[in-house]
């Protein structure tokens, strides 16, 4: 233990005229000495404040980077805390926090109930989250529930279409239903099937609808 500092501390309780030292204690964490006779040592806030700061800046890791984004969103991010710890192992939630913070604002929690809606297995969001997180930012409920049902219709089953189109591009559930209703019609001018669409989409979703 040796002093590195003295000063007039006003957090910590002292005897009049006594000087506050701040000694470097085991492990390097500050501590105040009422003085150099007082037997109790006891904590400095003030030091041990700005010490707890240094280290959270040195220290980052993806839970304190995305709590700090998400933090407007409270409750509502630590739920979606809570459905990405039960989706996916540890390893992969830190991977897919470091990479996309923001991902702790999008309702989890929801897209888990519509992709099991339509058939998806219970591995597949988990996949999804990890190979684009950044969907989750941007994606719409009702337009992705509108390109699969348009899918439907045309005879593509919605678990295969995830399965192999979404997967892969997931942006084809972002494009707006109208636009995906005015390309059909106009492959459908053309004399196309709805067999032979359903296969243009499946082979080249992003050429085909945008």
């Amino acid at each position: 233990m040796r002093i590195t500092q003295a000063h007039t501390c006003p957090a910590a309780p002292r005897r009049p005229g006594s000087k506050c030292i701040h000694l470097t204690h085991r492990g390097n964490l500050p501590k105040c000495a009422v003085d150099q006779r007082a037997s109790a040592v006891v904590a400095c806030p003030v030091v041990a404040d700005s010490s707890a700061r240094r280290t959270s800046v040195e220290q980052p890791d993806a839970f304190t980077e995305a709590s700090r984004i998400a933090a407007p969103r409270g409750e509502c991010a630590l739920d979606t805390l809570e459905t990405l710890r039960s989706l996916l192992p540890q390893h992969a939630l830190e991977d897919v926090l470091r990479k996309c913070p923001q991902l702790l604002n999008a309702d989890i929690g929801t897209w888990e109930a519509f992709f099991s809606a339509y058939g998806a297995a219970d591995t597949y969001l988990p996949r999804l989250i990890q190979r684009a997180p950044r969907f989750f930012l941007t994606a719409c409920l009702f337009s992705a529930g509108n390109v699969l049902l348009t899918f439907r219709a045309l005879g593509i089953d919605p678990e295969d279409a995830l399965e192999m189109v979404v997967l892969d591009t997931p942006g084809v559930l972002n494009v707006p239903s109208e636009q995906v209703a005015e390309r059909i019609g106009l492959m459908r001018a053309q004399g196309l099937s709805n067999a032979e669409i359903a296969d243009a989409i499946m082979r080249n979703p992003m050429e085909v609808l945008c």
